[in-house]
């Protein structure tokens, strides 16, 4: 990716003993998995080179974010030597990374996100705020919009600026697209493979929207069209281990298998193209033939971590909200008010979800119905829990388009859009998320552990769940299960916690009560 013209070469030639040793303390390498055994042998040599990791796009900022994402055990010496020399420069430029790059911003935040900081408070500055003024933002070219696109978005960090939103991002990348399908560094540059990547990459969570849509389709032509024979990708007649490495995080994204026919060429794949640059010390080249590059060593490293996670069923690359934040608390999330005291309704009386009912209406939680009751045995749909749990945890609301059966004009349009944003809700496997239906039991065990992640508490990955029935838990959904009956979040009946039933009114209102009771968030 093009953030600097200048290429920097901050490595030298790595001690091979030293990095086989390095590598126990990553993964234990499969001789039958080259993918594995490429990205363990760059981790080791990058920490092998680089002990102290600068705050910089060479030898720091992208060498931290490939190895948090990849779930690296980042020795502490390490870890500890960048933050210092982050917390260094921002006191030094007393947070004024630049005036005129601020791709320097977006690269920073990403990193200390991926880490599990928050990019808002950094030592007492904010790296995101200088990303807000779009003109600034875009003095780069679109590359400025994409980046910034994607620091907010890895976070989940709110954009409800008066001078920008999310849609003013997505718009400046979807005008900068050329006729032919592709993007480019600067309005009159050639035809750019990573450029074009990276603006599908910051596009991709919003193909809820018609224009992305069709601008993806495009673009993916476009990047069919501009592989070359090798199954690789070239800028200016050199085909490079970065501009592939851009392509394979963005077919990592969107879940295009590397077999895909439109990104094979003559029977080379991408992903066989970015291995052929590996070196046998562990780094990359820049080009064939060509010596260590640290650049492309560290794209490479990423690009290969974005694809494990795709095989793995994991989030995106730059989707990070499944981490644990530093300090435990998203950085949205506050406590409630109470607006409404002594908001009632009368037939709680009898109700086992009377005192959780009363303090979440207190404080604009959750309503009645047309008929002024409650009915706590009625069925939530999926719309209504997004809204609940996004009022629970008092989130900024920010509406942008992201299911395509989420309008605008629906009620329930900014919590849906909220509710994904800080990664609660992820939608179905085909994308929509499916508002109006009744939401099940386990779905929402699902959505409360998420939620109970973004307030700092964690589930024990090793609990068992003690049910009848515990066999007829979806797989993807028994560990929130087991936690939310641990909890308290989830009750049994008769043993039975009955997880492809709806979930009722009075049940979430006990669940979402006894959450925020756990969280500190009812003042």
């Amino acid at each position: 990716m093009k953030i600097c013209i200048r290429r920097f070469r901050l490595y030298g030639i790595a001690c091979l003993l030293m990095t086989s040793m390095l590598l126990s303390i990553i993964t234990p390498l499969s001789a039958a998995d080259p993918v594995t055994k490429a990205a363990d042998r760059a981790a080791a040599y990058m920490l092998d080179t680089v002990p102290s990791p600068a705050c910089a796009q060479v030898g720091g900022d992208w060498m931290m974010f490939g190895l948090a994402r990849a779930g690296v055990n980042i020795p502490t010496a390490t870890k500890n030597a960048y933050l210092q020399n982050v917390k260094n420069l921002l006191i030094e430029k007393n947070g004024v990374l630049t005036k005129n790059k601020l791709t320097e911003y977006s690269r920073l935040a990403l990193a200390v996100t991926a880490l599990g900081y928050n990019a808002r408070n950094m030592y007492g500055y904010d790296l995101l705020t200088p990303l807000t003024n779009l003109t600034n933002t875009t003095k780069q070219g679109v590359n400025g919009a994409i980046f910034a696109l994607l620091a907010f978005d890895a976070g989940g960090y709110a954009l409800n600026y008066a001078s920008v939103t999310r849609q003013d991002f997505i718009s400046y990348i979807l005008n900068a697209q050329r006729k032919n399908g592709s993007w480019a560094l600067t309005a009159t540059g050639d035809a750019d493979a990573d450029i074009t990547a990276t603006a599908i990459l910051a596009l991709h969570p919003y193909r809820g929207q018609t224009a992305v849509t069709n601008a993806i389709n495009r673009g993916l032509a476009a990047l069919s069209s501009m592989q070359t024979s090798d199954g690789g990708y070239a800028y200016r007649g050199d085909c490079s281990a970065e501009c592939t490495a851009q392509v394979l995080c963005m077919m990592s994204a969107l879940k295009i298998p590397v077999t895909d026919p439109r990104f094979v060429k003559n029977g080379n794949t991408v992903l066989d193209h970015l291995l052929s640059f590996a070196l046998s010390d562990g780094s990359f080249s820049h080009i064939h033939g060509g010596k260590t590059d640290g650049i492309a060593t560290e794209q490479a490293f990423y690009a290969l971590t974005a694809y494990r996670r795709m095989q793995n069923g994991e989030n995106t690359l730059y989707c990070m909200t499944d981490r644990t934040w530093i300090g435990g608390v998203h950085p949205d999330v506050s406590s409630c008010s109470v607006i409404a005291p002594g908001k009632t309704f009368p037939d709680l009386k009898n109700s086992t979800a009377q005192t959780a009912v009363q303090a979440l209406a207190a404080r604009g939680i959750i309503n009645g119905c047309d008929d002024g009751q409650f009915h706590p045995e009625q069925n939530l749909t999926r719309a209504q829990f997004a809204q609940i749990l996004s009022g629970a945890l008092s989130l900024p609301m920010e509406a942008v388009t992201i299911f395509p059966d989420v309008k605008e004009s629906d009620w329930f349009y900014p919590a849906v859009a909220t509710a994904a944003r800080v990664g609660l809700i992820l939608g179905t496997a085909s994308g929509t998320y499916e508002p109006n239906r009744p939401i099940t039991r386990q779905e929402a065990a699902l959505i409360l552990s998420r939620a109970a992640a973004l307030c700092g508490i964690f589930p024990d990955q090793t609990a068992a769940l003690h049910a009848a029935d515990a066999a007829q838990v979806a797989d993807w959904a028994y560990d929130a299960a087991a936690f939310c009956v641990k909890r308290g979040y989830l009750t049994k009946t008769n043993n039975r916690i009955t997880p492809t039933t709806a979930i009722t009114r009075g049940d979430t209102a006990n669940a979402v009560y006894a959450l925020m009771r756990d969280a500190g968030l009812l003042p």
